[in-house]
């Protein structure tokens, strides 16, 4: 198998995305320089992970075409399958209501909330773009609310 099966067929053939195979083929270029500059490889040999990967172009193409809103039968199969007060459930309702990513409310931390603006900041992330405050409005902040009391009485 050529090098560069790996991501043409092999992860394509299990159903990964244009963004997960460029991650894939990233990751795989740092393994060889770093593998080179540790003496591992030789240093003049090429990297066979270079120019692998997707274009950037063509992963955001290819993210919008996979994307789209939930029909609301959808949004209700979904609820239903995941109880408001489990964790889970609690999770998907405040990233359905305030469109942040799953793993930024599930890594949400108390002391990040502002009860008199009924509201959160995520403080960092990879880039300066991630650092924002989220406005909890409705049921999402029915959600925080209770968390909030069952953390304070715990």
């Amino acid at each position: 198998m050529e090098v560069g099966d790996f991501l043409n067929v092999f992860l394509r053939d299990k159903d990964n995305g244009l963004a997960t195979i460029r991650k894939k083929a990233s990751q795989l270029a740092q393994i060889w320089t770093w593998a080179r500059g540790r003496g591992y490889l030789d240093r003049k040999a090429d990297n066979p992970w270079e120019e692998q990967a997707p274009s950037k172009k063509d992963v955001e193409a290819d993210t919008s075409r996979n994307r789209r809103i939930y029909t609301p039968e959808e949004a209700r199969k979904l609820l239903a399958e995941v109880p408001a007060g489990t964790a889970l459930g609690d999770v998907i309702r405040v990233a359905l209501l305030t469109g942040v990513r799953l793993e930024e409310v599930a890594s949400l931390d108390a002391a990040t909330v502002d009860p008199t603006m009924q509201a959160y900041t995520i403080p960092e992330g990879k880039t300066k773009n991630a650092v924002r405050f989220i406005p909890l409005v409705g049921m999402a902040w029915d959600v925080i609310k209770a968390r909030l009391d069952t953390h304070k009485a715990g």
